[in-house]
């Protein structure tokens, strides 16, 4: 009679632990697909549809050959963007330089700063946004 208990209450034993396994693993194994799916789609650019285009703005002075292929990078892709000249305003420059200023021109994503024009950056953080690539 005793084996008997101890091989009911070894199996018992055995199956709480499998389904405290389950409902620990589950949740998490679950919670990274969901995490994948969401950054496949949004590398796919099909949340880009419910997302509003981050705030672009661009420091820069009115003669640059930097930020004159920065402005045609925008024109030529679609995006909106503010462009705030460092050069003929006091204030904008002062924003320029607390604004992380390293050379010009000075792009802000959001809260993600870009010195100087570099094509390839910002095509990976405007991806989603951009209508030619």
């Amino acid at each position: 009679m005793q084996a008997r208990f101890n091989r009911q209450k070894l199996h018992w034993q055995w199956l709480g632990a499998l389904a405290l396994a389950v409902c620990v693993a589950f949740p998490l194994v679950s919670l990274g697909h969901m995490k994948q799916a969401a950054q496949r789609a949004e590398r796919a650019g099909l949340l880009a549809a419910v997302n509003v285009q981050p705030a672009i703005v661009m420091y820069a002075p009115t003669a640059c050959a930097y930020c004159h292929q920065a402005r045609e990078f925008f024109a030529a892709h679609g995006l909106r963007y503010t462009e705030l000249d460092i050069e003929n305003s006091a204030h904008h420059f002062t924003a320029y330089r607390h604004a992380g200023a390293g050379s010009v021109p000075l792009i802000r994503i959001g809260e993600r700063s870009l010195n100087g024009f570099d094509a390839h950056g910002l095509r990976t953080a405007l991806r989603p946004w951009l209508k030619i690539d």
